[in-house]
């Protein structure tokens, strides 16, 4: 018994100083190994600086319609259609509708799925035959800015030579809207409670200015507008609401 007890502390033991040697050759051998990729050479640099302005602009843009559309890029099919877009539902008769912050992210990140590889010109590069892959976001919105994580990657090619370069890019949009949806929230839980009462003192006391436009059967428009961004201009966020 006590043999077989010993067996199986040194089979242990063995396993263990297997995992721990594996660990130190990660950590030793992985920019070596590059996981099948090239590291990114000097000469491609420019390509990455393109990518990273395309990353960082679609942000932006993305952050931006979906203010305007209620926190969507693809409204929902009972959205609000106006003259200009299409706005969704924050409140709906007595219920809160408001998109979600993880919703907001998927939106958001779906945008700069869909844009970037529009944004990248690759004719911008004609020494290289450029051919690129599926770009991959993820955004979180905090609240004084959105940030995105994008795995973009590419292969290039000159003369006989190609390079397989995989990056991940980094961007913040310095904007309110982690914050602004928390006053969205607020705001459409005391119109839930009291459907009838419009409160423009409880409205002012953001730091926000806070509109209201009727569009006629019941329906109210809500934006939320920061007039205070550090790169200048402002920035919105809209939800509609269906009284009755």
């Amino acid at each position: 018994m006590k043999e077989s007890k010993r067996g199986q502390v040194t089979i242990f033991v063995i396993i263990a100083i297997l995992i721990v040697a594996g660990i130190v050759a990660f950590f030793i051998f992985r920019d070596k190994l590059n996981f099948g990729l090239t590291p990114t050479p000097a000469e491609l640099q420019p390509i990455t600086e393109e990518i990273q302005l395309c990353v960082e602009s679609t942000l932006q843009d993305g952050a931006k319609l979906a203010g305007l559309q209620g926190g969507y890029i693809i409204p929902p099919n009972n959205a609000l259609e106006t003259n200009f877009s299409y706005i969704a539902y924050g409140y709906y008769l007595g219920q809160s509708t408001l998109a979600s912050k993880t919703k907001i992210e998927s939106e958001i990140a779906k945008y700069i799925e869909l844009t970037l590889p529009f944004c990248f010109d690759v004719s911008n590069f004609p020494n290289y035959k450029i051919n690129t892959g599926n770009p991959k976001a993820s955004v979180k919105i905090s609240p004084s800015y959105i940030s995105a994580s994008v795995n973009y990657r590419f292969t290039a090619t000159k003369a006989e030579t190609s390079y397989r370069v995989g990056k991940s890019y980094k961007a913040e949009y310095k904007v309110k809207l982690g914050d602004m949806h928390s006053v969205a929230q607020e705001i459409i839980a005391r119109e839930v409670q009291n459907p009838n009462n419009l409160d423009f003192t409880y409205l002012n006391s953001f730091n926000y200015d806070i509109s209201i436009l009727n569009e006629g059967n019941n329906i109210l428009v809500y934006s939320i507008t920061d007039y205070k961004l550090n790169s200048g201009g402002s920035y919105t966020f809209r939800f509609a609401n269906k009284i009755r």
